[in-house]
Order: C-alpha cells, then structure tokens, then sequence
C-alpha cells in the first residue's frame, strides 16, 4: 500500500457495511461510501449516519462514478451488503485492486447459478431449478422422482429471508409462485425468475471466511436455531456461536473451502451457509460480504477478533496475513445472537420499559429495539419484520438459556 493510499470505499455503507466504516475510521482511513443502484429499504438505510462518511456517492454508472475518485488514494473497497458485490467487484478492478473476477460475479449473486457452479466443480448441491411461471414449476415438481416435502421456493438474488417459502404441497408451490414472481424483492429488482430446490434435512450453520490470492482462512461459525412461519418461509429464532475448532467445524470448512474456489471467491470476505445433512455438507448459498447485521464487538469479546475487522486489515494490508488479528480457538464466553418475532401484528407497549429489562438479564451484551412506544408491529415473516435484536453472552451457557426465556416472555408482554 502506497502512502497515499489512505481511503477505504464501502459499498453500501449500511448494517455490517455501517461497522467496516467505524473499523476503517479507527484504523486512520478517510471512508467515501458508494450506493449502488437497487433499492435500499429505509428499515436497512436507518441502521447507518452516513454524516460519518467523509463522502457519500450515489452510483449510477461507471463513467459517472469512476472518475469521481483518485484510484491511488484507495487502500480497498468493500462490499458493505449483499447489493454491493457486483459493483464492489467492478470497482476495485478498475482500479487496478486485487478482488474477485467481475465476469464471474453472477456466480457469488445468482443463487442458481452459484449451486451449478458448485455442483459442476463435484462437490453436493440441492437439487434445483429455475421457472419463470407458475406451469413450469408444478411441472418440475410432479417430475422429481423421490421428492421429499417441504420443497424451498425462493428469489434468485435476495436476502434476509425475502421471499422463501417452505411448501409442503404442490397448492403452497403454487401460491409462492404467483405472490413473488413478476413483483419486486426487497431490494428492488422484479423476480423474473424463482428458485425451486428440494428440501434439505440437517443442522444449519453459518460459516464465515477471508480469503487473500484464494488461500482461505476461517473467521467464524454460527449454529442456526430458526422456526418455520405458517404461509411464509423460515425465520431467524436464535444463532449460536461456536468455537473455531471442532469435529465439526472442520469438516464444515473442508467443505467449505471447495466452495469458495467454485464460486471464484479469491479475495476478501465469504459468508456461507451450510446444512450438515447424513450424506455431509451442502451448500445453502452464500455471499462474497461479511455476514450481515452482526455485532463486531460482540464477536471480538467471544473470539478475540471477528470477521469484519480481519477484513479491513488484510485488504488494506495487501495479504499481509501477520497484519490480521486472528480468532483464538476456543471461545472466551459463549455467546448468541437472539431475534425478536412478533407471533401477530399489533403495537409496542411500554418500550423503554422492555429495554431496561432487557439491558438487566445477567448475559445482556447489546439491544437494538425496532419498534417505539404505540407503534406498529409486523408479524415477523423474515428478517425486515423482526423487532428486535439482542446479542447474549456469558461464561455459562445455562444462564444464556434462561436469559433466551426470558426474552421470549417479554416479547409477549411488550410486542401486543
């Protein structure tokens, strides 16, 4: 890194991409943020101060944005969200930074595309297809010998839960069909398109990686506890850190790793999530970013670092493995993450009141309540209608149990 490179770009400087700027500023870099072209809903643009960002772009094509910064004044650029990859991508290629191969980016945003790659490399996939009506896909369903129900039905390039369904009928496939496609996903592009695959059974984890010239290294990994929605999909319930090493763990980054070269992960941040099934690992689907909506603070009291740091350092050291803070092996305190679900809609009552019990249980480590006094509360259908978010840790694990109970009663008694 030259001297004068002393900047760090986000694209998409909102949730995680929010962090990677704090963590950019605390290391001595001036961050300009970048907003690419789809929609931002206002519940992810509210999570940011972009008054923070020396500079604050809005894209709208390459001749317009390019010139707009000196390339030899930037030391990375980072993708600060999922609608951030591709133009992460173009950038830092035009700019002469090491990153992913732009041509190939359709494989690390079109989740189809993403499992043929990763079955055309020989590694497990989910059985799949992709329709664009609702014939086609009955079609595609009554053909598969051996299905098993529920089958998943999701978007081709979306996020946080938008859009899947759980069927467990070809009547279910139907109606997910005919409510999503021809309308936009949460970030704004129209499903043309829909992804059916069969079901996977198993124990869902998340694995999260930094990679530099496609040497890969593990960052962190998460168990998911989520709870199926009547007439929706899956719902984030509670995820559970886990320590680094472990049986487990390594077998799931073994896996993993064949992923990343798959999908030409090379450099930078990968986010992926896992069924370990009987048969082994399968690949969910994952992201060229650092996970979303995560604490980094969180993660550094459990680990010792967390992804989002690592990431800031190794791309603005060039490689330089020794310039990373690494996680430690085992855990330092167990920790989990703990999403609010609202059971029906309704409003908050006493809100201030619920934060400071919440700020009381015995393992508390932060709160982000996203509902205020006598306002409206959605249902929690996916990750836009959760209304809150709790990061629990504690040196027992029993006590972070309890703590979990005790969330779930208050929902009930503050979420009406």
């Amino acid at each position: 890194m030259s001297l004068e490179a002393d900047t760090v770009v986000i694209v998409e400087p909102y949730r995680s991409g929010s962090h990677l700027a704090d963590i950019a500023m605390a290391r001595g870099f001036r961050c300009i943020g970048i907003e690419s072209d789809y929609t931002i809903p206002e519940f992810i643009k509210a999570t940011s101060d972009l008054g923070k960002l020396e500079r604050h772009i809005r894209h709208a094509d390459l001749e317009a944005t390019l010139p707009t910064l000196d390339p030899r004044s930037i030391a990375a650029v980072l993708a600060g969200a999922e609608t951030g990859v591709e133009l992460c991508e173009r950038l830092a290629s035009q700019w002469g930074l090491p990153s992913n191969a732009p041509h190939t980016s359709h494989l690390r945003r079109n989740k189809f595309h993403m499992l043929e790659a990763v079955k055309a490399a020989g590694l497990a996939a989910p059985t799949q297809t992709r329709v664009r009506d609702v014939e086609t896909g009955l079609r595609w369903v009554s053909e598969q010998e051996g299905l098993r129900w529920p089958v998943v039905v999701k978007p081709l390039s979306s996020g946080g839960t938008d859009g899947l369904h759980f069927c467990e009928n070809a009547k279910e496939v139907a109606e997910a069909l005919r409510r999503h496609l021809g309308q936009p996903s949460l970030y704004g592009p129209i499903n043309h398109e829909m992804l059916i695959q069969g079901f996977l059974p198993g124990t869902e984890y998340v694995v999260n990686t930094l990679s530099w010239n496609g040497e890969h290294r593990l960052a962190d990994v998460w168990q998911y506890h989520k709870r199926l929605v009547p007439g929706a999909g899956s719902i984030y319930d509670w995820q559970e850190l886990l320590p680094i090493e472990g049986e487990v763990q390594h077998h799931l980054f073994g896996y993993v790793r064949k992923v990343l070269d798959a999908v030409g992960i090379t450099h930078g941040p990968g986010h992926c999530e896992v069924m370990l099934t009987p048969q082994g690992p399968v690949l969910v689907e994952l992201g060229a970013r650092v996970q979303g909506g995560v604490n980094p603070d969180f993660l550094h009291a459990c680990l010792g670092a967390n992804q989002l740091g690592m990431t800031v350092d190794l791309l603005c050291a060039r490689g330089d493995w020794s310039r990373v803070q690494m996680p430690s092996a085992r855990l330092q305190r167990h920790g989990v993450w703990f999403n609010g679900i609202a059971a029906r809609d309704g409003w908050g009552r006493e809100v201030q009141k619920l934060e400071s019990k919440i700020r009381g249980l015995r393992s508390f480590f932060s709160v982000k309540l996203l509902v205020e006094e006598g306002g409206p509360v959605t249902r929690t259908v996916d990750l836009a209608t959760c209304p809150s978010v709790v990061f629990l840790m504690h040196a027992d694990p029993q006590i972070i149990q309890e703590d979990y109970c005790a969330l779930r009663t208050l929902e009930q008694e503050h979420f009406v």
